[in-house]
């Protein structure tokens, strides 16, 4: 089975800002969010094998909260990097 799960909120998000690169951390409804995700997972029996994610901030501390306590293979991927606005 395959998920596909965005990165919790950031700040920029919140204020319509467009990110595209910019490596902007998630705000603390963000942190939630990812959190809520990973424990709606832990309750539907849910167990990845393995976790892709780009190199940016958000998307990793997203990946790190949902999979918290599982053991693992983390891969990261840069091209899996949102588009590049201008920023």
């Amino acid at each position: 089975m395959l998920f596909l799960v965005r990165h919790g909120e950031t700040e920029w998000n919140l204020h319509k800002r467009l990110q595209g690169q910019q490596d902007i951390p998630l705000s603390e409804v963000g942190v939630n969010q990812a959190r809520e995700l990973g424990l709606h997972f832990q309750n539907q029996h849910i167990v990845f094998e393995h976790v892709y994610t780009s190199d940016l901030l958000r998307a990793h501390q997203t990946a790190q909260l949902i999979t918290k306590g599982m053991s693992i293979s983390k891969f990261t991927i840069e091209s899996t990097r949102t588009f590049l606005w201008g920023a």
